[in-house]
């Protein structure tokens, strides 16, 4: 009796070894910083969105905020992954100042993800749940568009290119952030740099 042995499965690369990621031709970059120490829980799960999340009371006025005909497209801040336009450090990853990490570069469909603007997240936040709140909710979901049709605006390549040419951007002062709902498979990301992406990697 023969015994069929099992072709062994390709081994998944790690997103620090990945010098490219392999995605469909119109798929767009964005960036998000995390601590280092979280890099194996990607690799092995990829990117996703916190589990209490939605239980924020701030997300909870987002979602309430949200017009239909955004939700009918998919968007959402609850289940949702943030990231930026560009490979700064930015306050999606949560690592707390001072502490190590890594700017991951993930490859998106720019059909289903969005931009909003960091501003309007700010006064939710601050106001927490409140008519002042409750408004800046509304411009933020007003505001939003598909990244596809956010990267078809001047401003999109405005902001890029300020970073390009080392202009001084602060993470936490507005801006466009990417919304990705459901959040980013692991072989759509790599780890792009360490600490300052301007010394790590050419970009």
């Amino acid at each position: 009796m023969s015994i069929e042995r099992e072709e062994p499965r390709p081994r998944t690369e790690a997103i620090w070894d990945r010098l490219e990621i392999k995605a469909p031709p119109n798929f767009e970059p964005v960036y998000h910083s995390v601590a280092k120490d979280s890099l194996t829980h990607i690799n092995e799960n990829g990117l996703h969105a916190s589990e209490h999340r939605a239980e924020l009371p701030e997300e909870i006025v987002f979602e309430k905020a949200l017009p239909d005909h955004l939700a009918e497209q998919g968007a959402t801040r609850t289940n949702a992954v943030f990231a930026s336009l560009v490979p700064m450090p930015n306050y999606y990853g949560g690592h707390r100042e001072g502490e190590d990490y890594a700017i991951l570069e993930m490859m998106v469909d720019p059909k289903k993800a969005f931009v909003a603007y960091w501003d309007y997240v700010s006064a939710v936040v601050i106001g927490r749940v409140n008519e002042e709140a409750i408004e800046a909710a509304r411009k933020y979901w007003d505001h939003c568009v598909t990244l596809e049709e956010y990267l078809m605006k001047p401003e999109a390549h405005t902001y890029i290119e300020r970073f390009r040419n080392h202009t001084p951007m602060d993470p936490y002062g507005g801006g466009p952030e990417v919304i990705i709902p459901g959040g980013i498979e692991q072989k759509y990301i790599r780890e792009f740099a360490e600490r300052n992406p301007m010394v790590g990697e050419e970009w």
